[in-house]
């Protein structure tokens, strides 16, 4: 458990050193990863930290153009009786580029929480990139620690508008091999921009069949900061 927390505490804090190393080069960084402050952590419709803020950070190793390591991460906080605080994230991605316009990845996290492992398990996702939307189906192992499988399904669109402003939207569907609950909806719509390594979002998520998740899947406003090194 100690071990893990260590790995946390590089997650969080290593990136200032990774940029501070890899700031110096221009393109093809074997090095990357980000930090990123959010002002409630929602995965999916569902907050994972009360509505509290999260602070998030990121480390990848490019192997190639096409693969790359990495470790996530996040603090955690639930309204149930779970000891979870900490989230770690394994990872690894690869990326398949079909043509200029479409492209497909696939990626693998083993994920850990600190303080418990009733919430530990595994996600395996498929990307598929075409002219700017991404169709995305994912599988959990173990979700939200009732030890049983669920399934995700999500459209995404980034568009460009007012010049250099993104303006985010999606729209997922989750089904949770448990009778016990209901597949939802989730929906996101965001607003933001960059400068530099910096950029931020703020926007609006909800859930159908919400009243099912007693509070931590309602209509939601969110702030995004980010750091990209």
């Amino acid at each position: 458990m100690h071990q893990l927390q260590s790995l946390f505490i590089l997650c969080v804090f290593l990136p200032l050193f990774a940029w501070s190393q890899t700031s110096l080069e221009s393109s093809g960084k074997k090095i990357q990863g980000d930090t990123s402050l959010l002002t409630n952590y929602i995965w999916h419709g569902i907050t994972q930290t009360k509505l509290n803020p999260a602070l998030q950070s990121s480390l990848y190793y490019n192997l190639n153009q096409t693969l790359r390591f990495g470790i996530w991460g996040s603090n955690v906080n639930y309204a149930n009786a779970s000891k979870a605080n900490s989230l770690l994230k394994l990872q690894g991605d690869i990326f398949i580029p079909l043509s200029p316009n479409i492209s497909m990845g696939i990626h693998y996290s083993d994920n850990h929480y600190f303080e418990t492992d009733d919430r530990d398990g595994n996600t395996l996702g498929l990307d598929f990139e075409a002219f700017k939307f991404n169709f995305l189906y994912e599988q959990e192992s173990n979700w939200q620690k009732l030890g049983v499988k669920s399934k995700y399904l999500r459209i995404r669109k980034v568009w460009t508008v007012f010049s250099n402003w993104n303006w985010e939207n999606h729209i997922g569907y989750t089904q949770v091999d448990d009778s016990a609950i209901a597949s939802y909806f989730d929906v996101l719509s965001g607003i933001g921009t960059s400068s530099g390594p910096f950029s931020w979002q703020v926007g609006v998520t909800s859930t159908s069949n919400n009243s099912q998740f007693a509070g931590a899947a309602e209509t939601f406003i969110y702030l995004l900061l980010r750091i990209s090194y």
